[in-house]
């Protein structure tokens, strides 16, 4: 682990990343997982934020997305909000957003649900405090996620990528990582969607957590990770909500 990112800090925003869970229809194989989900409160609403290609909206599975891992009650779903593949090939609108029915606030269980506040996660310029900044991704790696189908578990366990800023991608709007512990796994498979924080410290002050983007792709072999920058998914958050009211 990176000494100088705390579990605590770890622990805490852990609780508001979740693996993307599928219904398949299948009475065989009724569930499948593959990517990350996290959920964050901005202007009064929650929502869930994701890739655009694992949550495949042109074609899509019902997907449950559980608010805690001892929970055994769903979150409500609303509407979606994604740019369609038809109309964008670009890998910086590989996003969707999923709004948290209204309906959840109503329920004890789920209105508990650790979300991250984006008015206060987010400071704006981040990218200019990189230097000398630690860096860090929290999510559902495929090769660590089963489903037994026998006992109807779903088995998963969240990791951590840490890394450092490594400039622009060569994919255009995108930014990428070097990731420090890339070693600890097989491939990348399952991170896609994941938040990618920083930790921001300054002097005289406590560090904290800073999101700064959303996980899109990156390679074992490369050692780096390419992702969305906050301010696409906040842009993004902006319209769905002047959609949808």
């Amino acid at each position: 682990m990176n000494q100088t990112v705390t579990p605590d800090a770890l622990a805490r925003l852990s609780l508001s990343v979740h693996p993307l869970v599928f219904e398949t229809g299948h009475a065989d194989y009724p569930y499948s997982t593959l990517g990350t989900v996290f959920l964050v409160g901005y202007e009064g609403k929650i929502y869930a934020i994701t890739t655009r290609h694992g949550l495949n909206p042109d074609n899509p599975s019902p997907i449950c997305i559980y608010p805690s891992n001892t929970s055994l009650k769903l979150l409500p779903l609303d509407n979606v909000f994604y740019v369609s593949t038809a109309d964008s090939q670009e890998h910086f609108v590989d996003l969707a957003i999923i709004e948290i029915a209204a309906s959840a606030a109503q329920d004890i269980d789920l209105s508990q649900t650790t979300i991250i506040n984006i008015e206060r996660a987010v400071i704006p310029d981040w990218e200019f405090e990189v230097s000398d900044m630690d860096f860090f991704v929290i999510g559902y790696p495929s090769e660590r996620s089963d489903i037994d189908y026998e006992s109807e578990e779903i088995n998963t366990e969240v990791a951590i990528l840490f890394g450092t800023y490594a400039g622009d991608s060569d994919h255009a709007h995108l930014y990428r990582l070097q990731i420090k512990n890339a070693e600890d796994f097989k491939d990348f498979n399952g991170f896609s969607g994941s938040p990618v924080f920083m930790w921001y410290r300054t002097e005289g002050n406590l560090p904290i957590p800073i999101l700064c983007g959303m996980a899109l792709q990156g390679t074992v072999n490369s050692k780096l990770i390419h992702f969305l920058p906050i301010e696409i998914i906040i842009h993004a958050l902006k319209i769905k909500r002047q959609k949808h009211e």
